[in-house]
């Protein structure tokens, strides 16, 4: 995901969006993406680094929750015009500008959560949110594999980011073997 951030900050194609056919990854998904990784890495230690790694989960989880209102139309904070806000106006897919899609927002809600729940020793549960995240990163990646989105009634959908379903893919199996 720094390589995401990378691509968007030196314009970098393949690093963005893997080709310049495919959907470029939102800079703030990857931010979203470090963040919970971050938050994993330092899932196992005590006193003042747990806290920040609950801080940082609970990042992912208000990147989601932001995201969500704008698409539901309650107010748009801009969470995903952050970084790189220029170059996401230019960069489209399906005439629209790079944005947070929908079910990626879902996932960093159940990610985020799936992470609170773990650095709170409730491993259990912290699994049973990792699972659906793991189903949308698998569903993304067989979308793409298969062109899936050739097949959709509506012009306007925007697929997840090829590389952010194996982020969500990565990240959820993290989860699972956690504990």
């Amino acid at each position: 995901c720094l390589f995401v951030l990378w691509g968007w900050q030196a314009d970098i194609v393949s690093l963005k969006s893997i080709s310049s056919g495919m959907v470029a990854m939102n800079p703030m998904t990857a931010v979203g993406f470090i963040l919970g990784g971050f938050s994993l890495l330092l899932s196992r230690q005590k006193g003042y680094k747990l806290i920040i790694a609950k801080a940082l989960a609970v990042s992912v989880i208000l990147i989601a929750i932001l995201r969500i209102i704008a698409v539901i139309g309650l107010y748009d904070a801009g969470i995903d015009r952050l970084l790189f806000n220029q170059q996401l106006q230019t960069t489209l897919y399906n005439g629209q500008a790079n944005h947070i899609v929908p079910h990626t927002a879902f996932g960093f809600l159940l990610a985020g959560i799936s992470l609170l729940l773990l650095l709170n020793g409730r491993i259990l549960a912290s699994q049973w949110f990792a699972l659906p995240v793991n189903g949308l990163g698998i569903l993304s990646v067989i979308g793409y594999t298969y062109h899936l989105s050739s097949n959709y009634l509506s012009t306007s959908f925007t697929p997840m980011a090829f590389h952010g379903g194996v982020c969500f893919m990565l990240l959820s199996m993290a989860l699972l073997f956690a504990e």
